[in-house]
């Protein structure tokens, strides 16, 4: 194999992200606490920031730090309340997070609501982060962790 044909198989290989999930999949092994953290986004679908620091038991700098670095890796996006606020067509996910925020918000007071729609975000999961292959890996991995 010459050099060029090399380089021509690795442009294939980072055109059809298959290198990503072996990425994913190395970075969720070696650190297993951002896996937890991605394992409780799986099961949240959607939250706060507050709602999955209640379910990962880690400081809440280290589960900043895994988010963000969730969301490098293609798993995760985050989304403003208030950019939805004023939205007149909203997809599914977007009708998820105002719901959610609703329902968070139904026995405050309307300043609040307002002050909490301007600070409040949601972390969902991306098409990459709902990979079959993916979330079957963090499964077995997190059945492994439990069973041992």
């Amino acid at each position: 194999m010459s050099f060029d044909d090399a380089i021509k198989e690795l442009k294939k290989t980072y055109e059809s992200g298959s290198y990503r999930t072996e990425l994913i999949k190395k970075t969720l092994t070696e650190n297993s606490r951002m896996r937890k953290t991605y394992a409780q986004m799986l099961i949240l679908q959607c939250a706060r920031f507050g709602e999955i620091q209640q379910k990962v038991f880690v400081a809440r700098k280290t589960t900043y730090t895994h988010l963000y670095q969730l969301m490098e890796l293609g798993l995760l996006k985050q989304v403003a309340v208030m950019d939805l606020w004023n939205k007149s067509n909203l997809d599914r996910e977007q009708k998820l997070v105002l719901s959610k925020f609703k329902d968070w918000t139904s026995k405050m007071a309307d300043k609040q609501v307002n002050y909490f729609a301007a600070q409040t975000h949601y972390f969902l999961l991306t098409e990459q982060g709902k990979n079959l292959d993916i979330v079957k890996w963090v499964s077995k991995l997190e059945k492994e962790f439990k069973n041992s």
